[in-house]
């Protein structure tokens, strides 16, 4: 068992700005499939949910099966062209350096991206030092231990009840989804507003960072 995670980051939009991977093989996977988005502003503000889900926000009246064939499109599109197209966010190692080996706390990602393809940027980047454990929307299929989590509050719920979190662990994200995941878990959460939501000041809860480096302000956590 490994030792429970003190902070927990999201991945795409706090760690990683990935947004023009991202929105370059969705374009060319609704174009394989017949559909044309063009706003990248729309697309943008839905990053974050899985990429069915992204979809139907984009497209209300598609198909169960043109959704699945544009996920299936844009998985293809990612994985071999548009994963290495992204930016790490300024200071991000200095942050965690400072978390790591300052204040000895113990670091993990949850994230809704595949799990194999987080692990694939961290090590592109030689970030894999910092990290004990490494939770995508799909590792408890990797693992051979259940089914693809269907949200974040479900995939967080699962490290809450197996003990590698606990409710003393900050979760760090960008979405209103990261944010509900935590409350209805009452995990504390930090808001990236850096990242791809635009948070509106109605759904900003106490702590929030405008950019990643605030985390090493002095009382931030």
């Amino acid at each position: 068992m490994r030792s429970t995670i003190d902070i927990l980051f999201d991945f795409d939009g706090t760690l990683v700005d990935s947004s023009e991977g991202i929105i370059e093989s969705l374009r060319s996977a609704c174009i394989n499939c017949g559909f044309d988005i063009n706003n990248r502003e729309d697309i943008v503000n839905y990053i974050g949910p899985p990429i069915g889900e992204l979809v139907k926000n984009l497209v209300p009246e598609i198909t169960e099966d043109k959704m699945n064939s544009i996920t299936q499109s844009f998985r293809s599109e990612y994985d071999n062209k548009g994963i290495y197209n992204y930016k790490i966010y300024p200071k991000l190692r200095e942050v965690l350096t400072e978390f790591l080996y300052k204040k000895k706390l113990k670091l993990g990602i949850l994230t809704n991206k595949p799990t194999l393809l987080a692990r694939k940027i961290i090590e592109l980047e030689g970030l894999e030092k910092y990290f004990e454990l490494i939770v995508g929307i799909d590792y408890q299929l990797i693992t051979k231990k259940g089914d693809i989590f269907t949200s974040k509050k479900e995939a967080l719920a699962k490290l809450i009840d197996i003990g590698v979190v606990n409710h003393n662990c900050v979760y760090i994200g960008d979405t209103l989804g990261d944010k509900i995941a935590c409350e209805s878990l009452n995990i504390d959460f930090i808001a990236a507003r850096y990242g791809f939501y635009k948070w509106p000041i109605s759904e900003l809860p106490k702590k929030f960072i405008n950019k990643l480096e605030d985390l090493l302000v002095a009382n931030t956590l």
